[in-house]
């Protein structure tokens, strides 16, 4: 399995999205930390601001005395209240006597009048009562944010989050409005729409999705168009062949009722009476023979049994049975096949030989006998191209029967990945043939 060594497009530019979304979010949420900062540290400059939160400091203190029992000597309550409020720092008296302090252990406390020290513009006593006698309290604290660090910090966390998925889901909403339309671009298609295509918005893994839908899209409407076309082209076939029957067949019933109810003159006339009767039918036979060859070479599903053989020795043949039966009609033939390199045709033999008949059949219905069929073979760029010229006789004009046996070629030759070009003037008719060809220079 080969290993994945690059991001793709799609993923880079999403990558791209979460560090942009993640740098901004992190900026903005360390200007909004230090900002809340900063506006909380000038506002405990204020007394107004100070006093409050000294006051409410003292009165949580106090509360937690009350409700948990604490007395005086138990410190161990008081390092737990301290530790939730360790930006104050107290010290507790009991008559002149220091019996807390949160700043040294029970054991180095030392007997301290208060009465004796002054106190500092920060430090502030209170009156405070524990269960079992009042003391005095003394405390100092910092109310310069710290207190709300916490706070700040979660608030600060929450504003980045969400700052990241505003700012991420902003720039991705590009990406998802161009899914969407993707999304409705194939139901369009899905509904029959075929000539719908999406638009190609970047050049990423969704605009390649984009083209290979319509891409897609492109192909089943040109095969549905060719399917329509093809279907159409059947029709006009058996229509033009159905016409093409009717006369010579009304003819034939027309002479054997003739025949049948004896309506001739002598036995030369009955004899003349079957002859056109016989010659309708063989004229109905070849229309027949015509259609069933076209249903089967432009009929996909029925297979064509290819076998490598020699192009020399093959078109020699053919060329020389075509050659053989315009002279025989009176045709003036002039067959140029000088092909000296060996080369290798995968043809289907009995289907290829249809072609040089079909061509052999519309030269001796529609070509002038009075001039010259030309006939040239040759290699060109890897393929076998053979052209067929003839004038065409003025009075011909049938283009029903004409069209049959080209379309016919056309089919067997697009089965062998070749190609027929037909080149029609008032009084010239060109055909080449050109298929594909294994041969050495």
């Amino acid at each position: 399995m080969t290993k994945k060594i690059f991001f793709s497009k799609l993923e880079r530019s999403m990558t791209k999205y979460i560090f942009i979304s993640l740098a901004v979010s992190v900026a903005a949420s360390v200007f909004f930390y230090f900002g809340a900062q900063f506006i909380v540290f000038k506002s405990a400059h204020s007394s107004r601001f100070f006093n409050r939160e000294l006051n409410s400091m003292v009165e949580s203190l106090q509360y937690f005395i009350s409700e948990n029992n604490v007395s005086s000597e138990d410190q161990g309550q008081l390092d737990e209240w301290n530790k939730q409020n360790w930006y104050a720092f107290i010290r507790i008296y009991d008559e002149n006597r220091v019996i807390y302090d949160s700043l040294f252990s029970k054991q180095s406390l030392f007997i301290n009048d208060i009465s004796e020290q002054k106190l500092e513009s920060y430090q502030f006593s209170y009156e405070i009562n524990f269960a079992d006698k009042p003391a005095v309290l003394v405390i100092t604290a910092y109310f310069g944010g710290l207190h709300y660090r916490t706070l700040f910090k979660t608030c600060c966390y929450s504003f980045a989050f969400l700052l990241f998925l505003l700012l991420f889901i902003n720039m991705m909403k590009k990406k998802v409005r161009y899914i969407s339309r993707i999304e409705e671009g194939i139901k369009i298609i899905e509904s029959g729409s075929l000539e719908y295509r999406i638009p190609v918005i970047g050049d990423d893994e969704l605009s390649s999705l984009a083209i290979s839908i319509n891409d897609m899209s492109q192909a089943m409407w040109e095969r549905l168009k060719w399917e329509a076309e093809v279907k159409q082209q059947n029709y006009d076939i058996v229509s033009a062949i159905s016409h093409d029957i009717r006369t010579p067949l009304t003819s034939v019933v027309c002479y054997l009722d003739l025949l049948e109810d004896k309506k001739f003159k002598n036995e030369e006339e009955r004899t003349q009476y079957i002859k056109n009767a016989r010659q309708n039918a063989y004229l109905i036979k070849s229309l027949t023979d015509n259609l069933f060859e076209h249903s089967i070479a432009s009929n996909e599903n029925i297979p064509f049994h290819y076998e490598r053989v020699s192009g020399n020795e093959l078109i020699s043949q053919l060329l020389s049975e075509m050659v053989y039966l315009l002279e025989d009609k009176g045709f003036k033939v002039s067959c140029f096949n000088d092909i000296a390199i060996p080369y290798i045709l995968s043809v289907d033999v009995t289907h290829f030989h249809r072609i040089f008949d079909n061509l052999s059949s519309n030269v001796l219905k529609y070509a002038d006998p009075q001039y010259y069929v030309d006939i040239t073979a040759c290699l060109d760029k890897g393929k076998l191209v053979i052209t067929q010229h003839n004038k065409i006789k003025e009075e011909k004009k049938k283009r029903e029967s004409f069209s049959i046996g080209i379309r016919t070629c056309e089919d067997i030759l697009k089965r062998h990945s070749g190609k027929l070009l037909i080149e029609k003037t008032e009084t010239d008719f060109t055909a080449t043939v050109s298929v594909k060809a294994i041969y050495y220079e």
